[in-house]
């Protein structure tokens, strides 16, 4: 799993009703009831909580001092006062949904490895948390739910969490 990969995963964990639609051939849900929400900013669910000024500190210091890993791996993840619009197609209606920025800043050594802001809304109605994109910096993977073909992902389920129940995070082709 790729370093990004696990920094989202830690970050829904820490801070999960799936509206499911349809699935694709591999079983994962890839189309989300967003035209029945209404997006909020903050709140969220027990697992992915919105809240400004919310910050979390992740490191490797542990394993570095067991010897076990050459790098010093540290990340703090903020959820700030700051919204971004994003536009895009919901139900073939062109939509903005204002969504709040998470900024991830990531070190390696003591030196910056990436910083990402996130965007993040809430649907009122389900509690789920969906994931409209981010902006990289020192990094590639950029995307935006609205362009270049890319949608909303569920990040965090909110209420009626099925057991085996899988859904993209991110639908960005080709990034």
């Amino acid at each position: 799993m790729n370093r990004k990969a696990i920094v989202v995963c830690s970050f829904a964990l820490s801070l999960m009703p799936l509206g499911v639609l349809a699935k694709d051939k591999k079983g994962f849900t890839d189309t989300f009831p967003l035209g029945e929400c209404t997006f909020q900013t903050v709140g969220g669910n027990p697992y992915f909580i919105l809240q400004l000024e919310r910050e979390l500190h992740y490191s490797n210091a542990e394993c570095v001092a067991e010897g076990e890993c050459d790098e010093l791996e540290e990340l703090v993840i903020t959820v700030l006062d700051e919204t971004f619009d994003v536009t895009l197609p919901i139900d073939g209606v062109m939509t903005t949904v204002t969504t709040r920025v998470v900024e991830e800043h990531e070190t390696v050594d003591g030196e910056v490895a990436e910083i990402s802001r996130n965007f993040f809304a809430v649907c009122a109605e389900t509690r789920d948390v969906y994931y409209f994109g981010e902006e990289v910096e020192g990094a590639g993977g950029e995307w935006l739910a609205g362009m270049n073909d890319a949608r909303p992902g569920l990040i965090m389920p909110g209420g009626a969490f099925l057991l085996g129940a899988r859904y993209f995070q991110e639908i960005a082709p080709n990034v």
